[in-house]
């Protein structure tokens, strides 16, 4: 018990604790006290024990010493990500469905757009059950499947559509919730705060073998999926680097195969016509969000670590699309103001 640091770190931890357990009791009328050892709520005892380990370290080593460094990276919190592919229908099916017209949308109406979401059984590495969220994301009407790999051994794919909406093709991520529970390796996971990167990037190269160690992208029917055969031959796509017939089943990993075709079927239901073999799946889509969040104070919006540094949209794990990181920049660049001129005054 002679080492301060650690003292320090336990102690915020405990008092963190200990005032969520009270907070608890007092909003509940029950004292639980399984909240003195339980994660979730506020104030969070996670934050409270990185930010004052790496603020002893910054106070006795400096902030430019590797022991900041390291109690700095503590403060990296491993966040709920998800993954998936891009579902590509022809434009005018997709109109077919959502405006009810055997025709289509005539040639006043826009390209039409969907949204689904659901909830799915699942089993966890520990033999939990549960459910995970299945949902469509950047739905993309009258667009493309664009290449949006950051390195060479890698294929990830993303959609855009222009201001015209004019492409012959609709297209939506399809992803499917995912967390370190879902891993399947708990010592893994606890050694390394980055472990949900390296999922997705092993996804990625897992996509980039599928498809020959090209930038073409693996890719199979919507049907043939769920029926669990690889497609024969695929159609026409808006993806210019071309496709890749494979089984997608082994590309992704098992509860997101499962889960994306017990999804799929359930949006058919939805939408008479959405399950189809007109539909490719082409994978993967695995950049919806930050897999890793770099913790902030909730009212400061300033890092728990770094005072100054104000972490912020995608990248830092607070944002899931352009416009909200465009909020959330403009909710730190008016904070980091604040700051600023009072510390003028």
């Amino acid at each position: 018990l002679s080492n301060g640091f650690l003292l320090v770190a336990l102690s915020s931890w405990f008092w963190a604790q200990l005032i969520k357990t009270v907070i608890h009791a007092i909003v509940t009328k029950k004292i639980d006290f399984t909240r003195l050892v339980g994660d979730g709520g506020m104030p969070s005892g996670h934050s409270a024990t990185v930010s004052s380990l790496a603020t002893a370290a910054a106070i006795v080593y400096g902030p430019g010493s590797f022991q900041f460094a390291i109690a700095f990276i503590f403060a990296i919190v491993v966040c709920k990500d998800a993954m998936g592919v891009r579902l590509e229908h022809p434009q005018h099916l997709i109109d077919c469905i959502q405006y009810h017209n055997p025709n289509g949308r005539g040639e006043f109406l826009p390209a039409a757009e969907y949204s689904f979401a659901t909830q799915v059984p699942s089993i966890d590495s520990s033999g939990g059950r549960g459910t995970l969220g299945v949902y469509s994301f950047c739905m993309c009407p009258g667009g493309f499947v664009v290449p949006a790999a950051s390195n060479a051994d890698q294929v990830v794919v993303n959609g855009m559509s222009p201001s015209s909406r004019g492409s012959k093709w609709a297209n939506s991520g399809m992803v499917v919730e995912f967390s370190t529970s879902l891993a399947g390796d708990d010592d893994y996971v606890r050694q390394n705060p980055l472990c949900m990167m390296d999922i997705q990037q092993g996804l990625e190269n897992a996509a980039f073998k599928a498809a020959g160690c090209t930038q073409k992208a693996p890719s199979q029917r919507m049907v043939d999926f769920i029926e669990d055969r690889t497609s024969s031959s695929l159609p026409a796509t808006s993806y210019s680097p071309g496709l890749t017939p494979c089984d997608m089943r082994s590309v992704l990993p098992s509860f997101a195969s499962h889960a994306l075709s017990f999804a799929f079927q359930t949006f058919g239901r939805y939408a008479h016509g959405f399950l189809t073999n007109e539909a490719i799946l082409i994978g993967t889509e695995t950049r919806t969000s930050s897999p890793i969040r770099i913790t902030r104070e909730p009212d400061t919006l300033e890092s728990t670590s770094l005072s100054g540094l104000f972490p912020c949209g995608e990248g830092a794990g607070y944002a899931g699309g352009i416009v909200s990181a465009a909020v959330d920049g403009i909710r730190c660049a008016s904070s980091c103001l604040e700051l600023f001129f009072s510390n003028l005054m």
